[in-house]
């Protein structure tokens, strides 16, 4: 593997041009050049997006989920009991390889070739948390990254959402995933294709292809309808799925362990409007409080990188004990356009240089 260069990082900033936000077009339709205001533009977007639109109705409830299904009791045992050695093996031997890592930055890679070392205290860890109600820090942290899609990319519905998790949290929801597994195939109907173990889409393909030809050799009128709501699987009201689980008759054990997945989460928005944006959020509930990354050190990971296009940077920081993120942003602002101050705090005269620097 070749070292980190600056040519590797010029090569890696120029990709990644293609993955950031310039300009927006505002609700009005009118275009957004300044950083701040596409910022805004983005989070009141998706802090809209997200807003709970959950309404307790008893009996509409009662209506829509009559005559479901219902999970045996020898299923729901197994479904709730405390997670097996074997099974989380199982679960880490069947993750994809070449993922992006969560905020953590261990990778399926690094799990697959330590784990017999912290096999034993990482399935304590996952028993521990889900009889207590509470994940490690670790599994319920995630970062966003806005992906383009295909359409005009000044409109802010053309980027997709996508959550980084870390290795961990989703070691622990594939396992559960696979014990779901056996539950499934008793309660979704044999046309539901999506997610189900041994069914294809080419299935619904071919059940397509023969009511049609029913329909015209016995001359009814057929139709098909086709519906895809907006970021659906992001808009999934948890209350609403706490709810239909019952009715399936999982267990109340079973579905307080999945809710251990859900419970307190936060995520960081992954910085692409030309200069960077973090939040702390509870599905965006909490947008305006600073996040905890700000105390995370300055020189680290992909950050080396204004260090190696500029001679001297790393020992002025250390010099002046800028070491964290917080204490760049108490200097130069939030926009990180204060040049004078980032200067009185590592000790440099010249202004051109301190915004240069802020420029990296």
């Amino acid at each position: 593997m070749d070292a980190p260069s600056s040519y590797f990082f010029g090569l890696e900033r120029k990709n990644g041009q293609g993955r950031v936000i310039h300009t927006l077009l505002s609700e009005a339709g009118e275009e957004i050049v300044e950083p701040s205001q596409i910022r805004r533009r983005a989070v009141e977007f998706y802090a809209s997006l997200y807003t709970s639109e959950y309404v307790e109705d008893d009996g509409l409830m009662e209506g829509f989920t009559r005559g479901l299904p219902q999970v045996s009791e020898a299923t729901n045992s197994c479904l709730e009991g405390p997670i097996q050695a074997q099974e989380l093996r199982a679960a880490l031997q069947g993750m994809q390889a070449r993922r992006a890592p969560g905020i953590d930055g261990l990778t399926v890679e690094f799990f697959k070739a330590f784990w017999d070392i912290f096999e034993n205290d990482l399935l304590d860890v996952f028993n521990e948390s889900l009889a207590s109600g509470s994940m490690p820090t670790s599994c319920r942290r995630a970062v966003i990254a806005l992906l383009p899609k295909k359409g005009n990319l000044q409109d802010i519905k053309n980027w997709r959402p996508v959550s980084l998790l870390c290795v961990d949290y989703k070691l622990l929801s594939k396992l559960f995933a696979s014990r779901l597994g056996m539950a499934m195939e008793h309660l979704i109907h044999r046309d539901q294709t999506y997610c189900v173990s041994g069914s294809s889409m080419v299935d619904n393909v071919h059940l397509i292809r023969n009511v049609l030809d029913v329909s015209n050799s016995l001359g009814c009128n057929t139709g098909l309808i086709s519906l895809d709501q907006e970021k659906a699987f992001d808009r999934v009201e948890h209350n609403f799925l706490w709810r239909v689980m019952e009715r399936f008759g999982f267990s109340a054990g079973f579905i307080a362990k999945i809710k251990v997945l859900y419970s307190d989460v936060e995520s960081v928005l992954k910085g692409i409007f030309k200069s960077w944006a973090l939040f702390n959020r509870n599905v965006f509930e909490n947008i305006n409080s600073l996040h905890w990354l700000l105390k995370e050190p300055l020189i680290h990971g992909s950050r080396l990188d204004i260090c190696t296009v500029t001679p001297g940077l790393l020992t002025t920081l250390y010099k002046s004990k800028t070491v964290s993120l917080q204490q760049l942003v108490e200097a130069a602002g939030p926009e990180l356009t204060g040049a004078a101050g980032l200067g009185s705090l590592l000790g440099v005269r010249s202004v051109r240089v301190t915004q240069q620097l802020l420029e990296l």
